[in-house]
């Protein structure tokens, strides 16, 4: 709001000190504020032009979010699709430990072959990203050491819930890193998705134990949320999904190289079938999820990211129940019921704040 002093147009506004309000404004000018709705944006001041920008800014917000929350939907299907083909793996004698190796390798080859041929800008890498993709690989490569070192020491079911306790972690890391304030809606979300995800796994009571392989599980649960949380980063630093995806695969392919010899990958059976299983989950159920994913959290914020992640088990647990004949109990409706109630929650509080 403008008033006239002398000569000079100044500020009466509450945001502007030192300039009190004139009370002949409302007298001699009444007409003053209408027409200053009319003005072109470059006689507006900056703080008006902010305010008429906003509803537009707030609009793009929602959408990209929104955008994020549907790539990590999409990512979360592959993986989910992935894991009920891994059952199918594993009855071929391809051990969790060597289909982990294998996939990370494989798909760090291939998507480098892309990249060299539609876009070698992507393989460049600067100093300052450095720490954040090597932090970005190490942090996918201790989600599937740890959660293989859980199943060696506790049942599947366990270890899948503890691995989804990544939303908990992602919360309390973001309070304490002040990244976000701590609310009930928050807490109630995480809770109501975690619970889902011990129904749907039918879980037992080894979740709740301190022996070494709930331990473990849990260190996979903080490893996968601190994973999205270095994809948030990468973010904030403009670095690109494919960016991310490939040096993950490549650090995750360095990592795994010199276990080879102590594992049984080259007993695997290399015929048709196997081998096309192992390309669909390298590409199809790796690379393009990871790449969805990570251009997901350049618009989602790692917390509703791991929630939307949960959706995966769902997708894992239909798809073996229609392949390969899994059955699906009460409770295990009741999970997916559950995760999607937290995911309904999840999204409507996107879509409401910018």
């Amino acid at each position: 709001m403008y008033r006239t002093c002398g000569c000079q147009i100044t500020c009466s506004g509450p945001d502007c000190a030192g300039h009190p309000a004139s009370p002949r404004m409302s007298v001699m000018r009444p007409n003053v504020l209408s027409r200053l709705k009319t003005l072109p944006t470059s006689r507006l001041g900056f703080r008006e032009i902010r305010v008429r920008m906003q509803p537009m800014r707030d609009g793009v917000v929602k959408k990209n979010a929104l955008k994020g929350l549907l790539a990590i939907g999409m990512a979360a299907f592959l993986f989910g699709a992935a894991g009920a083909l891994a059952k199918m793996l594993f009855t071929a004698d391809i051990s969790p430990v060597d289909l982990t190796a294998i996939r990370a390798i494989v798909a760090c080859a291939l998507f480098a072959v892309f990249l060299m041929i539609t876009s070698r800008q992507t393989l460049r890498l600067t100093r300052d990203a450095l720490p954040l993709l090597l932090a970005s690989g190490i942090a996918f490569t201790a989600v599937n050491v740890s959660f293989y070192l859980a199943i060696s020491k506790i049942n599947v079911a366990a270890a899948i819930t503890l691995e989804y306790t990544a939303p908990l972690f992602v919360l309390v890391l973001s309070v304490l890193l002040h990244k976000r304030s701590l609310s009930w809606r928050d807490v109630s979300t995480v809770g109501i998705a975690i619970i889902g995800c011990f129904l749907l796994t039918g879980t037992s009571t080894a979740v709740f134990s301190l022996s070494s392989g709930a331990l473990w599980g849990l260190f996979c649960g903080f490893s996968f949320g601190v994973a999205n949380m270095i994809g948030n980063a990468c973010s904030a630093r403009g670095i690109t999904p494919a960016n991310v995806t490939f040096y993950s695969f490549l650090v995750s392919a360095f990592i795994w190289l010199p276990a080879l010899p102590f594992l049984s990958v080259w007993q695997i059976k290399a015929d048709l079938e196997t081998l096309s299983l192992i390309g669909f989950i390298a590409v199809v159920a790796t690379i393009i999820p990871y790449w969805l994913l990570m251009y997901g959290l350049r618009h989602v914020d790692a917390l509703p990211a791991t929630i939307v992640g949960m959706l995966d088990q769902v997708i894992a647990k239909l798809f073996a129940f229609i392949l390969i004949g899994e059955t699906l109990t009460g409770g295990h409706m009741a999970g997916i019921a559950l995760i999607l109630l937290a995911i309904m929650f999840l999204t409507r509080s996107q879509g409401e704040e910018p």
